[in-house]
């Protein structure tokens, strides 16, 4: 009662059964010590930030507590955002009663949502059909991830986190059965009604299974992800029942959150454009990687070491949906078996005319596990982003020194067309075996060929090239040979003119008199 009567004595116009969902901008943050810090961060995230040279900078620093406490005793504070310094708030204050009582408000966004039948055909996941088994092969050998498994990344030791709207079944389904039994669920959390995962929808059982599902011995229901071996946080951000902007704070929540507790690579099946309150409906002009909620948010996640795969939308052949205009995290858009562009797919470019889609998975009648439990296949970049997410950790865990910027650039510079990009399918497919073959450690810990891709000259450095004078031999994927060049090396390295190779994949093998010192892929793009 007396909480009652305080709300009648300081906002004594309102209605108090009229509650609305509003996000608070606050204006300033008081700087925390750098053990305060620290101490809100696991070892994992530290070591994370390390590694990507990322220092303590405000966005870290936690919202006023003061302020915090002062709007509580008003309402009520559902999430709490320090990326941007606000807070989604249910109250039955007005926006000009709350912005009259307290001086530290900067701004405030007031939302009016209408509930929807839950569906899972928001995500296009679309033309469903359970058969025994199908294409799960295709989606993973398409990009030749397969090809990483091979060496033994399976993304062990990596941690993914999906965002997505539910994850109805997913720990009673047999083909997650190793996540939970091996203890590799790491972190959960509802960010909506702060109540369990596997609630809401089965979209993010579809979208977890094409990373981390698998079944092996029984030919009728074997199936593999392309990151079998993470460990995953699994986050509910999406409101299936409405479309807010408030979905976009909750995913900001969500990334918070991925950052605090280590994550490397964070996937992303959501995308934004049209909302319940059409005034509130972004622009073209909105799509330009800094003005959306969501853009902002997974621009400060890759700010802070976290790889971010995110998928187009399916509004092809209109432009693709945020966040997928950030820059800094790659944007994932469909193709078909045969690689061609996938009608529903989200486009490019983004507003300010960067490449968008960054690059291309299987999103056309890609195979996935169904809350159910069957094998079905659909459509959807839903589908294409976290099959290529998976593929990223495998190379994380290959590359463990390389940088979540690095990660991103190697991967767009390996795709199938990274000298003619597009709007339909951005810099391509890449090829998760060749821009292994050139980036890690497998020519010895010293190793490096660059740059990637080689316009016209290639360089090459090894332990391994002591000799007076080596063979160098360009082949094609077929073994003809296109080029040959004896060179003699300086300080263990070689340099080689590439201006006459076309454009392509090719092998270079390095040879001495006691015959074969190493072979590896190299990409060639003028």
């Amino acid at each position: 009662m007396k909480a009652i009567l305080s709300l009648l004595i300081i906002f004594s116009s309102v209605n108090l059964n009229a509650q609305q969902t509003m996000i608070v901008y606050l204006k300033d943050k008081q700087e925390p010590t750098v053990q305060e810090l620290e101490s809100r961060f696991t070892d994992r995230a530290l070591a994370r930030r390390a590694k990507n040279h990322v220092e303590f900078d405000s966005k870290d620093w936690p919202v006023n507590l003061a302020y915090v406490n002062s709007l509580n005793s008003v309402g009520k504070i559902l999430q709490i955002s320090r990326w941007m310094n606000a807070v989604k708030f249910e109250t039955s204050a007005t926006e000009n009663e709350l912005l009259a009582q307290y001086d530290f408000i900067e701004s405030i966004q007031t939302f009016s949502t209408k509930n929807t039948e839950s569906t899972i055909n928001k995500w296009e996941i679309e033309e469903a059909k359970t058969l025994n088994y199908g294409y799960a092969d295709t989606q993973v050998t398409q990009i030749n991830v397969d090809c990483l498994h091979d060496l033994g990344y399976t993304g062990e030791g990596v941690f993914v986190a999906i965002i997505d709207a539910g994850f109805n079944g997913m720990d009673t389904i047999p083909y997650f059965d190793s996540v939970y039994l091996e203890n590799r669920l790491i972190d959960f959390h509802d960010f909506i009604n702060d109540s369990t995962v596997y609630a809401y929808s089965g979209h993010g059982t579809a979208v977890a299974s094409t990373i981390v599902a698998e079944m092996q011995g029984v030919d009728s229901v074997q199936y593999t992800g392309t990151g079998k071996d993470v460990d995953i946080a699994l986050y509910v951000s999406e409101d299936v029942s409405s479309e807010t902007q408030l979905e976009e704070f909750n995913l900001v929540a969500a990334l918070e959150r991925s950052d605090s507790v280590g994550v490397d690579v964070v996937n992303i099946s959501l995308g934004y454009y049209e909302f319940d309150d059409s005034l509130t409906n972004y622009i073209y002009d909105d799509l330009d990687g800094q003005t959306t909620i969501s853009a902002v948010g997974v621009t400060t996640a890759a700010s802070k070491g976290i790889v971010v795969v995110t998928s187009a939308g399916n509004s092809g052949p209109d432009h693709i949906t945020t966040p997928g205009d950030a820059d800094s995290i790659l944007t994932v858009g469909a193709i078909e078996g045969f690689g061609n562009y996938a009608w529903f797919s989200g486009v490019g470019p983004s507003f300010d005319g960067r490449v968008k889609p960054d690059v291309v998975a299987r999103g056309g009648d890609a195979w996935f596990i169904r809350s159910s439990g069957e094998l079905d296949y659909g459509n959807g970049t839903s589908f294409s982003s976290p099959i290529t997410a998976g593929a990223v950790a495998c190379l994380v865990g290959a590359n463990p020194t390389m940088t979540a910027q690095e990660i991103i650039q190697t991967i767009r510079e390996s795709a199938s067309q990274v000298s003619t990009p597009d709007s339909l399918t951005g810099y391509g497919i890449p090829d998760f075996c060749a821009l292994n073959l050139v980036v890690s450690t497998i020519m010895g810990p010293s190793s490096l060929v660059y740059p990637v891709p080689a316009d016209n000259e290639l360089n090459l450095y090894s332990p391994l090239l002591v000799s007076d004078e080596v063979t160098l031999s360009i082949t094609d994927m077929m073994g003809r040979l296109i080029e040959e060049h004896v060179c003699s090396p300086q300080n263990n390295g070689v340099e080689i003119s590439t201006i006459g190779v076309p454009n392509g994949h090719y092998f270079v093998s390095v040879l001495d008199d006691s015959g074969l010192l190493f072979q590896t892929k190299i990409i060639i793009a003028h």
